[in-house]
C-alpha cells in the first residue's frame, strides 16, 4: 500500500496554523521584553532620584543639569549652571548609567533656586538681591515653578494654583525618559515649565518622576545635612 503524503492545501493549512501559534507566542513576548524595559527604565529614575539627593545630602545643593551633546567634549555629563534643564549630569554626580532601556540620555531639570545651596529659608531673589514676594504676598521659594500634569492636563503635584494665605509647592527636580519612540512625548516636547506624566498611551510613552520641595528637606533632615 502506497503511503499518502501532505497534499498542498494540507501543508498550506499546517503552514497557517503554525504561523498563528507562533504569532501568538512572540506578541505576548514582545510586550514582555517592552514591559520588562519600561520597570527597569522607571527603577533606574528613582535610583537617580536617590543619587541627587544624596548629592544634595553632601554638597549642599542640587547638581546643575549638562548640556554638552558629544561624548568626545570633556564638558559632557558635567554640569552647566547658567541653565535649568537638559541631561543628567552623571560624571558630576559620580554615577556609572545616564540612559535609559532604548539608549537615550535621561533628561533632567532642577529649580535653580536650589542650585547654590538649600536650607529651610530658601527665598528666591530678584537681580538686585531682594526676596520676590508673590501675588498672594508670600515668599517665593521657586524661581522655575515647574508643575506636572497628567494627559487630561490635571496636576500630579497639586497645589496647582496655590490657594491665597498659602505657599504652593512645586517640584525641585524633573527627571523623564522619553521612552520607547526616543522623543519627548506631551508637555514634555515644549519647552516651558510644564511637564507630563502618569499613565502611558499611543501618543505618550515618556517616563516621569519628580521631588517636591518637602521631600527634599525630609531626606536632607533625616541623613543630618538640615537641622
Amino acid at each position: 500500500m502506497k503511503n499518502k503524503g501532505f497534499t498542498l492545501i494540507e501543508l498550506a493549512m499546517v503552514l497557517f496554523v503554525a504561523g498563528l501559534l507562533l504569532g501568538g507566542l512572540l506578541m505576548p513576548l514582545s510586550e514582555q521584553i517592552e514591559s520588562r524595559k519600561i520597570a527597569n527604565t522607571a527603577n533606574l529614575l528613582h535610583s537617580i532620584e536617590n543619587a541627587i539627593t544624596n548629592f544634595a545630602i553632601i554638597n549642599g545643593r542640587l547638581p546643575c543639569p549638562s548640556t554638552e551633546t558629544s561624548s568626545t567634549i570633556p564638558g559632557y555629563g558635567m554640569e552647566n549652571c547658567s541653565v535649568n534643564g537638559g541631561f543628567l549630569p552623571f560624571k558630576a554626580m559620580q554615577i556609572n548609567n545616564d540612559r535609559d532601556e532604548w539608549d537615550q540620555r535621561i533628561r533632567y531639570f532642577v529649580d535653580t533656586n536650589y542650585v547654590q545651596n538649600i536650607s529651610l529659608y530658601n527665598p528666591s531673589l530678584d537681580g538686585d538681591g531682594n526676596v520676590i514676594i508673590d501675588i498672594n504676598g508670600n515668599v517665593e521659594y521657586f524661581k522655575n515653578n515647574y508643575n506636572i500634569v497628567d494627559p487630561a492636563g490635571r496636576s500630579l503635584t497639586m497645589n496647582y494654583p496655590s490657594p491665597a494665605g498659602v505657599i504652593g509647592e512645586y517640584p525641585v527636580i524633573i527627571i523623564y525618559s522619553v521612552g520607547r519612540n526616543n522623543i519627548p512625548d506631551g508637555e514634555n516636547a515644549t519647552a516651558d515649565n510644564i511637564f507630563q506624566g502618569g499613565q502611558s498611551s499611543v501618543t505618550f510613552d515618556d517616563i516621569t518622576v519628580w521631588l517636591l520641595r518637602p521631600e527634599l528637606f525630609n531626606a536632607l533632615v533625616k541623613k543630618g545635612a538640615l537641622p
